[in-house]
């Protein structure tokens, strides 16, 4: 009986731990926010992450980036050799958004970005 309490015990752990780690993936391909061809597509590949500004189709800029995501939140950080050198702008990119999954892609900070591969 203790023996098979034992694994039961063992078999919750592993169950909880591969849960823990899926939730942790964060997203993964591209995410857009279009209309009429303006706005903003978010690339993510592993960690990082690829924000291209884009007005009527033509894409205007980009910033590779970082991500974590930690409590519902998702915080993007510049790297120190990035074209982003003003503090205040690099202060602003570092705060705390609020992150969710929704059906069709993911909401940051109240706009959903759509799935789009």
């Amino acid at each position: 009986m203790k023996k098979a309490l034992k694994l039961v015990a063992l078999s919750l752990v592993l169950v909880m731990m591969v849960a823990t780690l899926a939730s942790c993936g964060g997203p993964s391909g591209k995410y857009e926010a279009l209309v009429a061809g303006t706005g903003v597509t978010m690339n993510f590949d592993g960690d990082e992450v690829t924000i291209a500004y884009l007005v009527v189709g033509q894409q205007i800029v980009s910033y590779d980036m970082t991500y974590e995501i930690e409590d519902d939140k998702i915080t993007f950080s510049v790297p120190d050799d990035s074209v982003v050198t003003n503090e205040v702008i690099k202060s602003l990119i570092s705060t705390p958004l609020s992150y969710e999954e929704v059906d069709n892609g993911i909401k940051i900070a109240g706009a959903t970005y759509v799935k789009a591969e």
